[in-house]
């Protein structure tokens, strides 16, 4: 896949879950500049043969988005391929890098489709038993604010 006159650059973090894995091999097969990245350097990712550039990043704390700016700078990065954990670190600067990932572009329903916690706990808090028919005593837990 070809933008601007150049190969279409998608960014998989988190390259040590299952998942990425999956998509670096997809991704891959079908054409794509995949940019790897994992703060895990025997990450599986990082060594695919489908892999353009294997990079290892910094865990997601609070140095994560300047890298993350710089990253996708000096790549020319089209494309990232979320995961929650990916979503949980960019929070605070989720306007800024939503136009990068395929999911609902208002805040609120981005994290809502993405968070198993999130979810459980619109369900908890419905009024509607259908929702909490089938759902076992649960309890969740949010920091304190």
């Amino acid at each position: 896949m070809k933008t601007e006159g150049r190969q279409f650059t998608v960014m998989v973090p988190q390259a040590d879950a299952m998942g990425a894995i999956a998509a670096i091999r997809s991704l891959g097969e079908h054409g794509y500049r995949v940019i790897a990245a994992s703060n895990n350097p025997e990450a599986l990712g990082l060594k695919s043969s489908f892999t353009a550039k294997a990079i290892l990043s910094p865990a997601y704390d609070e140095g994560y988005i300047d890298w993350l700016r710089g990253l996708i700078q000096a790549e020319k990065i089209d494309a990232i391929v979320h995961s929650e954990g990916f979503l949980v670190a960019i929070r605070d600067a989720f306007d800024e890098f939503k136009h990068l990932m395929c999911l609902p572009q208002a805040e609120a329903d981005a994290y809502l489709s993405m968070s198993k916690t999130e979810t459980f706990a619109l369900f908890l808090n419905s009024d509607d038993p259908l929702l909490k028919a089938n759902i076992p005593p649960t309890a969740v837990i949010s920091p304190m604010q």
